[in-house]
């Protein structure tokens, strides 16, 4: 993946307790990604959570990775 060579990425702990928050996406693929990027002009309280690494995996729409460059 393109962005395990260029980002470091910040490692991020299982969720473990109750949380409270405006809107909570599910999935950093690519729209989840979309959601929380435009959710930060907001102020609203988001968490953006994944089974996996934020931005591992792919996304349900097109099966494709995150990357800087489509094929």
């Amino acid at each position: 993946m393109y962005w395990k060579d260029t980002f470091e990425a910040r490692k991020y702990h299982m969720l473990e307790e109750d949380l409270s928050c405006d809107v909570c996406i599910e999935g950093s693929g690519s729209s989840g990604a979309h959601c929380a990027y435009f959710l930060t002009e907001t102020g609203l309280i988001f968490f953006l959570i994944d089974k996996r690494d934020i931005s591992e995996g792919s996304t349900v729409a097109n099966t494709g990775p995150l990357q800087f460059s489509n094929d």
